[in-house]
């Protein structure tokens, strides 16, 4: 693993943890080395809060472009490491408020993308927007409201989840609008008796609900009332949830349903661990990252066929002896927001 500053080369770690987030802004990092306080390259590396910028990759492939923003000394007779960590650039957005500069907070006829590119370029963040995605980035809102004290993040995120949209960040260290690859060819099997993989699930029926309930109220603006009921097909027993829609027309309450129902489906959740940091495919290169599909059969997980995966992070750790690699993983209709098949029948 390499940590790059104004593209002088640090490997000398002996301990390394890169974590990345698929539904995150700020993805994280942390490396564990000797600081040669000597040496002029460490002293630009180890400056506390100087939030150098960094960039972090394996064999040539890029994995994150972040800022550095903790670090820790620690002096005795024995030569102490010393750590450093950090996030992905648009980490910056999700620690800090809409600031006075940009106010007002109500933004009337712009679009999500405008709003998005207005706040960020504050931060000197850039903003990217996957092309399935563009036509809703490029919708007008008649009028948004941020709330004192909103961080940027926050506000953002807010308003693209109405639209089934993700906030992310590239490798480049953008922000960005996307949504999950979802139908993708799988990256990669894993089976229970594969050398070098284990393999844990676990559920929480205690967050889930059979039957889920959306109501909205008519308005005296003349909006329409709204009812739209769903049914978890994983819990077989009555559990139910009944929510209040508080913004959004009527059309909108299903898709406020669906929203319920992906949130549950993440009390579904995968854990693989394995010894490598690249995917057990044909392109046995490539260092795996979210946002793609695996296939998993574990009959002592339950699973006992064949079954679609996504991979919503990956964190990867090493030193000098190791590498290791856990990815968690749930349901693809987690971000499809598609009423799922129940894998447990």
């Amino acid at each position: 693993m390499i940590l790059k500053v104004k593209n002088k080369k640090f490997d000398f770690w002996d301990e390394f943890r890169v974590s990345l987030v698929y539904d995150a802004v700020g993805s994280v990092f942390s490396f564990v080395g000797l600081f040669d306080s000597d040496f002029a390259d460490h002293k630009e590396l180890f400056k506390p809060l100087s939030f150098p910028n960094i960039t972090v990759e394996h064999n040539g492939q890029l994995l994150l472009t972040g800022t550095i923003l903790t670090h820790g000394f620690n002096v005795s007779s024995v030569p102490n490491n010393t750590s450093l960590q950090g996030y992905s650039t648009p980490g910056v957005l999700e620690d800090s408020q809409i600031p006075v500069s940009l106010y007002p907070l109500q933004s009337d006829k712009l679009t999500l993308k405008e709003i998005a590119e207005r706040l960020a370029s504050k931060f000197g963040v850039s903003v990217e927007v996957d092309a399935e995605v563009n036509s809703e980035m490029n919708k007008k809102f008649d009028t948004t409201i941020a709330n004192e004290g909103d961080t940027v993040k926050g506000y953002l995120n807010s308003l693209a989840s109405q639209r089934n949209i993700v906030l992310s960040h590239t490798a480049e260290g953008k922000l960005l609008f996307t949504r999950a690859k979802t139908t993708a060819t799988p990256k990669a099997r894993f089976d229970e008796d594969a050398p070098g993989v284990s393999i844990s699930l676990k559920t929480s029926g205690q967050k889930m609900s059979q039957e889920i309930t959306v109501q909205r109220q008519e308005s005296i603006k003349g909006t329409n009332a709204g009812e739209a009921t769903l049914t978890n097909p994983f819990i077989p027993v009555f559990r139910s949830r009944v929510k209040s829609q508080s913004s959004g027309d009527d059309n909108e309450t299903e898709n406020a349903a669906k929203t319920i129902l992906a949130a549950q489906l993440k009390n579904i959740k995968l854990k693989i661990i394995t010894d490598r940091w690249e995917w057990l495919s044909d392109d046995n290169s490539e260092v795996m990252t979210p946002n793609n599909i695996i296939t998993v059969n574990s009959p002592n997980n339950f699973i006992y066929n064949d079954t679609r995966f996504f991979v919503e992070a990956v964190e990867l750790t090493g030193d000098r002896k190791k590498e290791t690699a856990v990815l968690t993983c749930v349901l693809p209709e987690v971000y499809s927001r598609e009423t799922p098949t129940n894998i447990f029948e």
